[in-house]
Formats: structure tokens, C-alpha cells, sequence
């Protein structure tokens, strides 16, 4: 055939001088070839018109759950702030938890594990913050000043962007009135190139009114400066310290990327692909089974249906001592891949394909 006796490294400078000649490789083709090749384009446009048409439907399909979904949602947040207790109904419609038969045996045994005295809680106590501690990609970035904080969140929603020109989603933390900052809410959002193919444009973040000494994600260092006199004038700087809270300040791509070494830019990537795994993390898994999250159940499930053999993450209590944040090297050892990409197609883990699409699923 034609094909014969040329090796891979001659092919390959032939369609570059081809190319730049602005002949396509197709056109080197003998024309029976050419013939089935035109015919198989033919099919191509069939199955992707095909293609279109399930991405409306099943747009469409997702806009009417999102709106069956959103009452028990709305109900979730009353019982977790306190609002609203609840009904009988609703907690017979709940499994009871499977550990209560190993409470009752470890009772016998003299071991009290049940707490039978009720305080004066109201709803659920830190309820989002330890479903995120349990979660792998968020757990680890929560320091403990974050967490002080993160006691005050309210409910995190998620949806679509819905902008002309824009794809992607967006995820809201609401919190109630707090010593630390002046917003009730704190948005993100991940505008996408092309959600399919996991192609991030930018990412936006709330910017934090910080309360007077409460910014978790800095801290004022002092210094004398060594001349001015005897008595020697305090110098102070402000430097940046772990915080999940830089997840509001995302990392961005400078609008020349020639001006980045390519340590520089290796750090931004990893830095971008794991704020997008956090974001991919809340809105496909935290924010639709909180509750699983919360209780631990999830982990569980996550890790039988994660490829990854990784069954430390399961109690991720002290998970900040050994967090490194990126802008740190060393830091990255531990992050898995999503492969979110900047403008060019990423491959991705199995469970992240179709982007921010993939249709949250608490039990795999």
C-alpha cells in the first residue's frame, strides 16, 4: 500500500511539510480511500447533529429534576439551621443508623457510646464543615482557623450558569452573621470554554470583607527593623498562610503566558486543577449528598468506587498538619489529577468526565 516503507518519524515530517504547503494529509490518500474517508466524515456529522440533540435533552432533563430536587433541598437547610424540626414522618423515613446495634453491644460491655443528654443545639452543628473535612479534595485545606469559620455556614447551593455566552456552575456558601467578615454570601463561579470536554475559561471568586484582624488567609508578621535610632520601629507585613478561603481568590492565567517560567506555570496548572477539583467535588458530591458526607457513609462509597486505593482519607479530623498548600513545592504529591484543562481537551479521571455535567450520584 502507500503506506508501506515509510517509517513514523518520516510520516510525520512529511504532514508537516504537507501542512505547511496547505495540503491536508486526507489529500495525500489514494481516491478510493479518499471516498470512504468523505463517507465516514458523512456519518461523523450525522452522530454529532445526534450528539446536539442529547445535550439539549438531557439539559432539559436536568433543568426539571434540579426543580423536583430543590423542596427537599429548602427542607434539608431548615433542619440543619434549626428552623424547622423534624416531623415524625420524616425521621421514620430515615435508615436508622446501622452502628446502633454495635452502640448497644459496647453498652453491655460497660462502654457508653451514646450521648443521651441534649443540649441546647439548635439543627445540626457544623454540619457542612464536617461533610467537607470527610471529603478527600477539600478536607485537607481546611486549617483550623478555617474551620472556626466554616462553623457558620448555613447551606452551599449550586447551579448552572445561565449567562448568553456562558457555560459552567457556580456554587454559593450562605452564612449566617459571624465574627469574621461582612458577606452573607460567597460566591464561585467556573465559567467553561466547553463543559464536555472539561475546558476551563476562568474562575471568579466573592471578594471577602474581612472583619478587623479576622483574615484567616493571612498573618501580620512583625519585625524592628535593625537602624532608626535606640528604640527601633516595628515593621509589620501581612503574608499569606493556608486557608480554604483562598478557594474565593482563585489562581488566574496572566493575560501573557510568556511571562511564566515553566516552574511558574506547572505551579499555576497544578494550583488550577486542584481548585477545580474542590469546586467539581462540592457540586457533584458535597452539595447533593451532604448528608451521606456528613455522617461518613460517603466516604465509604467513594472509596470502593475510586480507583485510587487511598482509605486514609476516611477521618480527615487532623488532615491539615500534613496539608501542603501548593504555592509550597512538595505540595502536590498528593493531588489527583482531574485533568481540567486551560484551552486545550483534557483526558480525565473516569469519575470527573463530563465536567460539571455529571449528574451527582450519593451511593455508586
Amino acid at each position: 500500500g502507500a503506506m508501506e516503507g515509510i517509517d513514523a518519524a518520516q510520516l510525520a515530517a512529511l504532514q508537516k511539510k504537507l501542512s505547511e504547503l496547505g495540503v491536508s494529509f486526507v489529500d495525500t490518500l489514494p481516491p478510493a480511500i479518499r471516498r470512504r474517508v468523505r463517507a465516514l466524515r458523512g456519518l461523523q456529522a450525522q452522530r454529532d447533529e445526534l450528539y446536539e440533540k442529547f445535550l439539549e435533552e438531557r439539559a432539559a432533563l436536568e433543568a426539571k429534576y434540579a426543580k423536583l430536587y430543590d423542596p427537599l433541598l429548602t427542607r434539608r437547610k431548615e433542619v440543619v439551621t434549626g428552623k424547622a424540626e423534624p416531623t415524625d414522618e420524616e425521621v421514620e423515613a430515615g435508615p436508622e443508623s446501622g452502628s446502633a446495634a454495635a452502640a448497644a453491644a459496647a453498652a453491655a460491655e460497660g462502654v457508653v457510646v451514646e450521648n443521651n443528654e441534649d443540649g441546647d443545639e439548635k439543627g445540626i452543628p457544623d454540619f457542612w464543615l464536617q461533610a467537607m473535612r470527610h471529603h478527600e479534595a477539600i478536607g485537607p485545606a481546611i486549617t483550623d482557623n478555617d474551620a472556626e469559620v466554616l462553623e457558620y455556614v448555613e447551606d452551599i447551593k449550586t447551579g448552572k450558569l445561565t449567562g448568553e455566552e456562558e457555560e459552567g456552575f457556580w456554587l454559593e456558601f450562605h452564612f449566617r452573621d459571624n465574627p469574621f467578615f461582612d458577606n452573607t454570601v460567597l460566591r464561585k463561579e467556573y465559567v467553561m470554554i466547553d463543559e464536555e470536554e472539561q475546558l476551563l475559561d476562568e474562575a471568579r471568586g466573592t471578594e471577602i470583607d474581612w472583619k478587623k484582624g479576622k483574615d484567616v488567609t493571612t498573618k501580620l508578621l512583625k519585625k524592628k527593623s535593625k537602624k532608626g535610632g535606640p528604640k527601633g520601629k516595628v515593621q509589620t507585613k501581612r503574608e499569606k498562610v493556608d486557608s480554604f478561603f483562598h478557594f474565593f481568590n482563585p489562581p488566574e492565567m496572566p493575560e501573557d503566558e510568556s511571562d511564566l517560567d515553566e516552574e511558574e506555570a506547572e505551579e499555576l496548572q497544578d494550583h488550577m486543577e486542584t481548585d477545580y477539583e474542590m469546586g467539581l467535588a462540592l457540586r457533584n458530591k458535597i452539595v447533593p449528598c451532604a448528608i451521606d458526607w456528613f455522617t461518613g457513609d460517603a466516604v465509604e462509597d467513594d472509596s470502593d468506587s475510586d480507583d485510587e486505593n487511598d482509605d486514609e482519607h476516611g477521618d480527615d479530623e487532623d488532615g491539615d498538619e500534613d496539608y501542603e498548600d501548593s504555592d509550597e513545592d512538595g505540595g502536590d504529591d498528593s493531588s489527583k489529577s482531574v485533568g481540567v484543562t486551560f484551552g486545550a481537551p483534557a483526558g480525565a479521571k473516569p469519575d470527573a468526565q463530563g465536567g460539571a455535567e455529571q449528574p451527582p450520584e450519593c451511593k455508586q
